[in-house]
């Protein structure tokens, strides 16, 4: 009797360890599965987030192309308002000035003519200047715009790559603590 005594209690106290390694093992086993679960969560999430940021990206760069555009087109029509400008101007000044010449003597008439045909091609070879100046601009303006059309995209891209690269990193990363995680379960676990 002695002895069913001796063995239960030596049972009993075999049995409570490994009851407590078996309750600690099944709480690491649920924390494990907990983890898993929830660093699945965070991947959805982070891959709504990146979604939504690609997205964010793609319309910040559709708007200031058309930002640049309506620039462009802007710069290019207030060219073309300014010298109809002063192309009406030098035109409204001319009946004036041809009026003025006509008052005048008839001997003066004549240098007066002279000085008005003149002034007449000075003004049209300056409105011509003034037209290819702006022409040059333009030109100009244009390759600025495709410059910074360039710049946008290439930007744009690089930012969508660096999502892409921050979200497989984080994945990885997820993935990595989760094995590592297991592992020192597995290693944890009694060898019987």
């Amino acid at each position: 009797m002695a002895e069913k005594t001796t063995e239960r209690n030596s049972q009993s106290q075999q049995s409570i360890p490994q009851q407590a390694f078996e309750t600690w093992k099944k709480v690491v086993d649920d924390q494990v599965a907990r983890l898993g679960s929830a660093y699945e969560e965070m991947a959805k999430f982070e891959g709504r987030g990146l979604e939504q940021a690609r997205n964010a990206i793609d319309e910040t760069a559709r708007v200031l192309k058309e930002a640049v555009a309506y620039a462009a087109q802007y710069t290019s029509e207030l060219r073309r308002v300014s010298l109809d400008a002063t192309r009406k101007s030098v035109e409204a000044r001319a009946p004036e000035f041809e009026k003025t010449l006509s008052q005048m003597q008839k001997d003066v008439a004549a240098r007066q003519q002279q000085a008005f045909d003149l002034w007449r091609r000075v003004v049209d070879e300056q409105l011509s200047r003034l037209g290819a100046v702006y022409s040059e601009l333009g030109k100009i303006e244009s390759r600025g715009s495709e410059q910074l059309r360039t710049t946008v995209d290439e930007g744009s891209r690089f930012v969508k790559d660096t999502l892409a690269y921050a979200s497989q990193y984080a994945s990885e990363w997820q993935r990595l603590t989760f094995e590592a995680t297991r592992r020192v379960s597995e290693l944890l676990k009694p060898r019987v």
